[in-house]
């Protein structure tokens, strides 16, 4: 039984989106970018490598038994058979470890096209986050790397998802969740109100859900990039870089990682 739902993928890909979205099924508790797991296993490992102790691994391993037992208080302290979602993007570096800790955990990734990513970004950028790299050179390998990691992983407890389609056609992407969702026992229906925010930025921004002339909640089609912020040239100044993930995640999801549908 399904006891942990990890989502993860690029940042700027819905990572946050659709981990609120499945934080309003009944059994499920959404913690956020909750990172206990990937700052135990990835974290720790890389601060302590280089540290001349004989308990550096004992310490680590009591660090991540410690995120363990955070994680399943959290999970168990709101009755029983509930299952704990976080979104921390990074999880996709450790996704073969993670398994190893989590056996019952379901993965949910996002795949999102470059572009979409690399203009998020560059907001970000803008707002004083500096992981996101002051060129597109640096978020286009950040892009990559972290997308080869979902490549190189293969689960059958596993979800995975294209922003750019449920941007495109967020009525169907919503069934078809619910209907995988429903393959691993995770039920309930889906509160869509959280799909009226936007997650990723403070500025005002067009969202997948809200609510029409009639009061009632409608979902819409919204673009997943901004059109007159890209150009060819931007194309061909990092194909040497998105190039064979792009191709490797077109082949491998088709249908589920897509382009802009205006792009």
């Amino acid at each position: 039984m399904i006891d942990t739902i990890f989502v993860c993928g690029c940042p700027r890909s819905g990572n946050t989106l659709i981990g609120n979205l499945l934080g309003t099924l009944p059994k499920v508790i959404y913690t956020g970018e909750l990172a206990s797991a990937y700052f135990s296993i990835q974290v720790a490992h890389e601060a302590f490598s280089r540290i001349p102790t004989p308990f550096k691994d004992s310490y680590r391993a009591s660090l991540i038994k410690h995120a363990m037992d955070f994680a399943e208080r959290i999970r168990t302290s709101h009755g029983e058979n509930n299952i704990l979602c976080e979104s921390t993007p990074w999880n996709v570096r450790i996704l073969k470890k993670l398994r190893l800790v989590y056996p019952n955990a379901l993965f949910v990734f996002m795949l999102r096209h470059y572009s979409g990513v690399i203009q998020s970004l560059r907001r970000s950028w803008s707002q004083n986050y500096p992981w996101t790299g002051p060129s597109d050179l640096e978020r286009a390998y950040l892009w990559r790397d972290l997308n080869n990691h979902i490549l190189d992983f293969s689960d059958d407890q596993s979800i995975y998802i294209g922003y750019d389609g449920f941007c495109a056609s967020p009525v169907s992407a919503l069934t078809s969740l619910r209907e995988q969702l429903n393959k691993f026992g995770v039920q309930g229906d889906f509160d869509v109100e959280v799909l009226t925010h936007s997650y990723a930025n403070t500025q005002s921004r067009t969202t997948i859900a809200d609510t029409n002339s009639s009061g009632k909640m409608a979902l819409n089609r919204i673009s997943s990039f901004d059109k007159a912020d890209w150009n060819i040239r931007t194309t061909s100044s990092l194909h040497d870089i998105v190039a064979k993930t792009h191709e490797g995640l077109s082949n491998r999801f088709r249908d589920i990682y897509t382009n802009p549908y205006d792009f």
